[in-house]
């Protein structure tokens, strides 16, 4: 389309008698544009935006964006284009983001998608976890490397709990979170996590695909701490007071479950003395919420945990305070005790997979000497390390149009716009 000066313009050029190739050149326009000018079939007007016409149909969009929010924009475009839209994709698009018309999806709201780390809102209940590396296990303990603990601080309220775990793994990891969870009496809407975690993913921020997994069985979203590793003032407080603890308390002896119930005692006194701050750094940002603790699931997420441990020379397995039996032949054999995390079942099994016994799980730290084997359960399907799929909003499921949605934009009822158009 012409401007008014070059409308003009090619007016005066032709009135000189010069010939539409040469307008054509002078103009900068295509030949056929000049001629249609010329010979009258066109004339300079003022061109109606498209957008000015996705105004009128503001309504049927947000109507239909609250029946599915979910709809693809395609098949909203096409939607329109029946009832009359004759703008482009691109400019319907445009005013669809511009308008903000898509409604947030009620089943999708509070979890987090694979590969996203989704911020926190400052008035939302948060909890951090951090964790902490500790000397050299107890001999008592069985295990070779350094021992680990997983703490949860809720910085509203400055309580915390800490669970110890044989792994920094994601199956560990898993284990370690609902412990500390269900010491706390439930979970905030928000966890937080150091970069350097299994969380993420090595070259990103986002959250793993595994983990979100996880999040979406305690129903919450994940949130990457400060680069650099950064903590605040508050963790650091409970890493040295946990550092004394070990050094004054498990240092000296004792098994496993006896240093848990000891920490257990030191962040319920902390609890009442009132000592930590009120604050947490995020990402560069204070984040303080008081909102109240979700409720936890009955079990925890189905994740295999595995561990190691050396069969005795009465043919016994060590296994969180207590002994399985096992062939007296495999004594000094370094077998695999599997257990998923929802069930109260473990198996035992040799370094190349075979099963060996399988037993009902016995109480923790009881001394028991468990000889029963439960032969009905052997656990000879393989495994999987990662969740069952979690059923999730169905968003490629398209609703149907309803009647109300064409009068929006003036036309009748469905019914009757669909016997209009077929007596068309």
């Amino acid at each position: 389309m012409l401007t008014l000066d070059e409308y003009l313009e090619l007016l005066a050029l032709n009135h000189q008698g010069w010939s539409i190739a040469e307008i054509s050149r002078r103009l900068g326009r295509d030949r056929k544009t000049v001629s249609s000018y010329v010979k009258g079939r066109r004339v300079p007007e003022k061109r109606r935006t498209a957008q000015d016409e996705s105004l009128r149909y503001l309504s049927y969009c947000r109507q239909r964006l609250a029946e599915d929010p979910h709809l693809p924009a395609r098949c909203l475009y096409t939607e329109i284009v029946e009832l009359g839209y004759p703008g482009a994709y691109s400019t319907f698009t445009r005013v669809l983001r511009n308008q903000g018309l898509r409604p947030p999806c009620p089943e999708c709201a509070g979890r987090t998608h694979e590969g996203e780390a989704v911020a926190s809102a400052p008035s939302e209940a948060t909890v951090r976890f951090d964790w902490v590396e500790l000397p050299e296990s107890p001999p008592g303990w069985g295990r070779a490397d350094r021992a680990h603990l997983l703490v949860g601080l809720l910085p509203h309220s400055g309580r915390w709990r800490a669970a110890l775990a044989e792994g920094v793994d994601l199956a560990h990891l898993a284990e370690a979170i609902d412990q500390v969870l269900r010491r706390l009496g439930g979970t905030p809407g928000c966890w937080v996590f150091d970069r350097a975690t299994a969380v993420f993913s090595a070259d990103s921020a986002k959250v793993a695909p595994p983990f979100a997994a996880v999040a979406r069985h305690y129903g919450v979203r994940v949130l990457a701490g400060p680069p650099g590793g950064g903590r605040c003032a508050a963790c650091g407080a409970i890493r040295a007071t946990i550092r004394r603890w070990w050094s004054g308390t498990v240092a000296a002896g004792g098994s496993v479950q006896a240093a848990q119930r000891t920490l257990d005692q030191l962040a319920a006194c902390m609890d009442t003395a009132g000592r930590l701050g009120s604050h947490l750094c995020v990402a560069g940002q204070k984040v303080a919420g008081n909102g109240p603790l979700l409720p936890l699931p009955d079990k925890p997420v189905p994740l295999w945990v595995c561990s190691t441990s050396t069969v005795s020379a009465d043919g016994l397995v060590r296994y969180q305070g207590n002994s399985y039996a096992v062939p007296r032949h495999l004594t000094g054999a370094r077998l695999e005790v599997r257990r998923r995390l929802d069930r109260p079942y473990i198996s035992i099994a040799t370094a190349g997979g075979a099963v060996i016994a399988c037993y009902e799980l016995a109480a923790p730290a009881r001394g028991l000497t468990v000889t029963n084997r439960c032969d009905a359960i052997m656990l000879q399907r393989p495994y999987s390390s990662t969740p069952p799929a979690v059923a999730r909003c169905k968003a490629a499921t398209r609703s149907q149009r309803s009647s109300d949605a064409p009068a929006q934009v003036g036309f009748p009822p469905q019914h009757e716009w669909a016997t209009t158009r077929s007596s068309v």
